[in-house]
């Protein structure tokens, strides 16, 4: 699968490309703001791929002027309860500060919210990581009370306060790459049944061209 949006494309994670993350992901630059810090394996990394490999959960390589800069996911989806878990992190330095992951974030809750048709989205932010922190508040998330006073702190989004928080930043992104939206489906994946029964939302706010690839 590859989801095309806000000039950024986010290709699903195959096992190609397990080595190449799992060398990011051990990266001190990264794993210094993740709440598992051990060393991950190859083995470690084959076996969580194969856990998470289906449709409740969406793991994207993102892609910038083709070049591989990064993950974003949406995991743990309840589909009954309209819930998932968000992630992300940017191994690239030259893309960490730009525009790049912020509209990387509004491409995958673009997706979550009126593709999946969830209703929340859940996000854990190291406390340290305070860009992490202001730009997942610019999006509409909300700190959970309960997680304030710990070192990982969970903040939760409602899809209405997205669309009401990111207006500025989804318009901006229209303005610079267009509404069209680009979603190629690879008809063996393990997908949600509504993945090529998009609501009526989803047509009329991203402008979709749906696809199939292998």
């Amino acid at each position: 699968m590859k989801w095309i949006r806000y000039g950024v494309t986010l290709s699903k994670l195959t096992e190609n490309h397990l080595e190449m993350v799992r060398y990011w992901r051990n990266h001190p630059e990264v794993s210094k703001y993740m709440e598992f810090r051990q060393p991950i394996t190859a083995e470690m990394q084959k076996n969580w791929f194969a856990a998470v490999n289906n449709s409740e959960n969406f793991f994207f390589i993102i892609e910038h002027n083709k070049n591989a800069v990064g993950l974003i996911s949406t995991a743990n989806i309840n589909y009954h309860s309209k819930t998932g878990s968000c992630g992300i992190f940017v191994w690239d330095a030259a893309w960490a500060g730009s525009p790049v992951p912020v509209f990387a974030a509004l491409s995958m809750l673009d997706f979550v919210f009126l593709i999946l048709d969830l209703e929340y989205t859940n996000i854990k932010v190291h406390k340290e990581n305070k860009k992490a922190v202001a730009y997942n508040l610019s999006l509409g998330y909300e700190l959970l009370p309960d997680t304030a006073g710990s070192v990982f702190r969970q903040y939760r989004l409602q899809r209405e306060k997205y669309f009401i928080k990111a207006a500025f930043l989804r318009k901006l992104g229209k303005k610079m790459f267009g509404n069209a939206s680009y979603l190629y489906v690879n008809p063996h994946e393990d997908m949600p049944n509504n993945i090529t029964k998009l609501p009526e939302q989803a047509l009329t706010q991203l402008n979709i061209t749906l696809a199939t690839h292998n």
